[in-house]
């Protein structure tokens, strides 16, 4: 080999040399720069909650009402506009005109349904001697039949609560015959406590039954303005308990108020059915 052949390949490999060199440098920085900072892990983020479900999750945070209208049964007219209105309980007397009309309708709305079961009030003023009613002077025997036959006159019924009442809710052996056929059906009991001195709410948990009692009268006064003030307290009890339960009567000033203040109520609790309610 000639001396300047062997110098142009000793020239080569110096070059070949000095590629790797640069090449394998390289590939190590990258691998520093990849160890000094490696990427970032990926996050999965949360979905925006949809407005309607937020306003739902916000919804249960407020206090709840329930609105019961008792004395279903007697007008169409009237009981239909009830129902219109959205998770307002109805509380039907049994053997009415309309009375099982409401039983069907309501269930097909959806409504918790009550037995307003009529009972003897103080003054007898209130009912005629062929009407039928719970009464102090009966045995065990007539007021458990009675009873029952008023359940059975208002079918899909979850609960029951008492029609006038002010003499019978006070006398606690009457009321534990009562009892004895609610806690058979396995009903809950709500005390209208048209008496102050009513045992029934109490006799109610003492045996074992779901009870509720009645926080304010919406319609003790039939008059509009009375009506929403009445209302308004009912609020007030919800935001001082965490529930409160409001009965008013199918009036057409009750239902007038309702449907007026019902969209702005429903902004400051949460108005649900009865059984809904702790």
């Amino acid at each position: 080999m000639s001396f300047k052949r062997f110098v142009l390949l000793i020239v080569a490999l110096a070059v070949l040399l000095a590629g790797a060199t640069i090449y394998l440098r390289s590939l190590n920085e990258k691998r520093k720069d990849v160890t000094a900072h490696p990427p970032a892990p990926t996050v999965e983020t949360k979905p925006t909650l949809p407005e309607k479900t937020a306003k739902e999750t916000s919804k249960k945070l407020l206090p709840k009402l329930a609105i019961v209208i008792d004395d279903i049964g007697n007008s169409k007219e009237y009981g239909d506009e009830v129902l219109a209105l959205k998770d307002v309980t109805i509380a039907i007397i049994p053997e009415q005109k309309y009375s099982l009309y409401f039983a069907n309708k309501g269930k097909e709305s959806g409504k918790d349904i009550l037995v307003h079961v009529p009972m003897e009030p103080k003054n007898k003023d209130k009912y005629s001697d062929d009407t039928k009613i719970l009464k102090t002077d009966m045995d065990g025997k007539e007021i458990k039949k009675l009873t029952e036959s008023f359940i059975n006159l208002v079918p899909y019924a979850k609960g029951v609560n008492n029609h006038m009442g002010s003499k019978f809710t006070e006398d606690n052996q009457k009321l534990e015959y009562f009892f004895e056929v609610i806690k058979n059906k396995k009903l809950f009991f709500l005390d209208s406590r048209t008496s102050p001195e009513s045992k029934a709410y109490d006799t109610g948990l003492r045996l074992g039954i779901k009870s509720y009692k009645r926080d304010v009268f919406l319609d003790h006064e039939i008059s509009e303005d009375k009506i929403s003030e009445q209302l308004d307290r009912a609020v007030k009890e919800a935001y001082a308990n965490g529930y409160a339960i409001a009965i008013g009567h199918p009036h057409p000033e009750t239902i007038n108020v309702l449907k007026k203040r019902y969209k702005e109520l429903s902004q400051s609790v949460e108005i649900v059915p009865l059984s809904k309610i702790q």
